[in-house]
């Protein structure tokens, strides 16, 4: 079987380094046991020299600059593990300005990136029913966010209204957590209830959007929609777990028409029936016109040129704080109806043009 094939061609002395997301329990439960047996079979009677040591990656254009200029977090089996992981990780490693953490115990870091990434996952999910009681109130929960950031060292990281969540990790990590619990550890009183909700609440975020726009137009059937944005990060072409998928599936099982624009599509993506703007059609093609994505793109759109483009009666939809109030103004004031998660301040705006 693959999973035997390290165990069976490393040397004694070869450091194994895990950089990826995993269950607490996995390199010690399952790799070290696995490289030991192997290990047992080819009459070697030493350790197997383990190492956790997590990625922290920012995908687009700081790639490189994520890995190299973050302090890295590591753990071992053992001492021999633990110089060779050092020597290795301060090869590739800026350690000057940013210090190795070391942890003796391989349970630590894996813990450690699961519960960064639950955490994020969890203020994002917090947000989400502010944004709902923005909503409500008519007032702008970005404005109001930006004002609580000022508040240097203390509520700098908290999170803005949003589209929802994807790539790899936020939308899964605390399950992986709660697995090992029942399946490593064998416990099974302990439930990981925040993080676990998180997850749930985070999957709702793109069916808010669906619900803005039905409170709108009524129904969507027979209607034409444009997601512009595929990815769930800006300025790269990933679409892992993208919230975009979620919106135009529900559109689609509705009866609507639904097409996807992104700057960083490629043509043989088979996760969307992709439709460019550019190909055969332009913007006056659609009923609705959902933003999702803060490409630099949208974000530095005119909004008189796209004005020219629209379909009379269309519904503008900004799903990530693409349009400031000069532009929704201008769209207001040229009779295209808009709409803004966690933008309820816009109901006054449509008032005072009355």
């Amino acid at each position: 079987m693959k999973k035997f094939t390290i165990g069976k061609r490393i040397k004694p002395d070869c450091l194994i380094i895990i950089e990826t997301t995993i269950p607490p329990g996995t390199s010690k439960k399952i790799v070290e046991e696995i490289i030991s047996k192997e290990f047992l079979k080819r009459n070697i009677n030493k350790k197997p020299l383990i190492c956790h040591s997590y990625e922290r990656v920012t995908p687009g254009k700081n790639y490189l600059k994520s890995i190299t200029d973050t302090s890295r977090s590591f753990s071992v089996n053992c001492n021999n593990a633990r110089n060779k992981a050092e020597t290795f990780l301060s090869s590739i490693i800026n350690v000057q300005d940013h210090p190795l953490i070391y942890f003796d115990n391989t349970n630590s870091t894996e813990i450690a990136k699961i519960l960064e990434n639950s955490y994020r996952a969890v203020n994002i999910a917090f947000i989400y029913e502010w944004t709902l009681l923005a909503e409500k109130l008519g007032v702008n929960l970005f404005e109001i966010i930006r004002a609580i950031r000022k508040r240097k060292g203390t509520h700098d990281n908290i999170m803005k209204p949003g589209f929802g969540v994807g790539g790899y990790c936020l939308p899964k990590d605390a399950l992986l957590a709660q697995w090992a619990l029942k399946n490593l550890f064998q416990i099974n009183d302990l439930k990981l209830d925040f993080s676990l909700r998180a997850i749930e609440i985070n999957d709702k975020m793109p069916l808010h959007v669906y619900d803005l726009i039905i409170k709108q137009i009524g129904s969507i059937k027979h209607k034409s929609v444009l997601i512009c944005g595929a990815s769930y990060l800006p300025d790269v072409f990933d679409l892992r777990n993208t919230p975009s998928k979620i919106l135009y599936d529900k559109i689609k099982e509705e009866g609507g028409l639904c097409h996807i624009a992104d700057p960083f599509i490629n043509e043989n993506n088979d996760i969307f029936e992709k439709e460019d703007i550019f190909k055969g059609k332009d913007m006056s093609f659609y009923d609705v016109i959902v933003y999702v994505v803060r490409y630099e793109q949208y974000l530095n759109l005119d909004p008189q040129l796209l004005i020219k483009n629209l379909k009379e009666n269309v519904l503008l939809v900004d799903a990530f704080d693409i349009f400031n109030d000069y532009k929704i103004n201008a769209f207001l004031k040229n009779k295209i109806n808009i709409i803004g998660v966690g933008k309820g301040h816009i109901n006054y705006m449509k008032n005072d043009l009355l």
